[in-house]
């Protein structure tokens, strides 16, 4: 007969590996003389999906990656906005002239758009940054300013923070649906239904192979429930130590 295992104390990595060492001791037997191509299947298509769930794509570090792009736009807008005020500044009064223009165009976007939403932030620098290009005395302004390198710089970092949105949109679209817990579930169910048929296969139709696989599956089942049992005593010991040492702390109390 082929023991019992506690799967409820399983990891999920331990789900994983315990389901491919299945796989590995039928592998090396004629499954469909013995009839358990479809159950080998089944235990098969859940180790996938549990391999699948388990190493999906994060979006945590583009997210970060996102809020990092972010912070280099949010400069590079203050920059060219400090430049400008300090333009404005200057005893030149086509200079004063030129950087007020700016000044007034830059007031209808947002004089602290920094601070605007992701979406909102983005839409309103693109149409800033296309307005200085393409508008001729706006251009003409951010030339005679010798602000040029800064647009440039402003347009370089949305550029960047769209590239880096676009790229955490794409990986969390093709992230996995399947859910970790489902998985670990279908390879116990499907590896206890193999277990099953292999112990009744026995019963009525008894076979070498049978036999062997049995053992084999045995063998596993010992190596994880020898880990589980580790896990087990180690945490007895680790709560045993923390009642020891609180004893000792009452005790503690107590003298004083």
């Amino acid at each position: 007969m082929i023991k019992s295992l506690p799967f409820r104390l399983l990891r999920r990595d331990e789900y994983f590996t315990f389901g491919q060492k299945v796989l590995d001791v039928l592998s090396d037997f004629n499954l469909d003389l013995l009839k358990l191509i479809p159950l080998q299947g089944r235990v098969k298509v859940a180790v996938e999906n549990l391999d699948e769930a388990l190493v999906k794509t994060s979006t945590k570090i583009y997210t970060i990656s996102l809020a990092d792009a972010d912070e280099r736009r949010d400069l590079a807008f203050l920059a060219f906005r400090y430049n400008l005020v300090a333009c404005s500044k200057r005893l030149k009064p086509e200079w004063n002239e030129a950087a007020n223009l700016l000044i007034v165009t830059l007031r209808t976007y947002g004089w602290s758009l920094q601070t605007e939403n992701y979406s909102t932030e983005s839409s309103k620098l693109n149409n800033f940054v296309t307005d200085l290009e393409q508008k001729p005395k706006l251009k003409a302004a951010v030339e005679l300013l010798q602000l040029t390198d800064w647009v440039n710089e402003l347009k370089q970092s949305q550029l960047d923070f769209e590239a880096s949105d676009k790229t955490r949109l794409e990986l969390k679209a093709s992230r996995s649906e399947i859910k970790t817990e489902d998985a670990c579930l279908d390879i116990r169910k499907s590896c206890e239904l193999l277990f099953q048929y292999i112990n009744m296969m026995q019963e009525l139709n008894p076979q070498d192979d049978f036999v062997v696989i049995t053992r084999l599956l045995n063998e596993v089942i010992d190596e994880f429930t020898f880990t589980i049992n580790q896990r087990k005593g180690k945490n007895l010991k680790d709560d045993e130590d923390s009642d020891e040492d609180n004893s000792s702390e009452e005790d503690d109390s107590k003298n004083e």
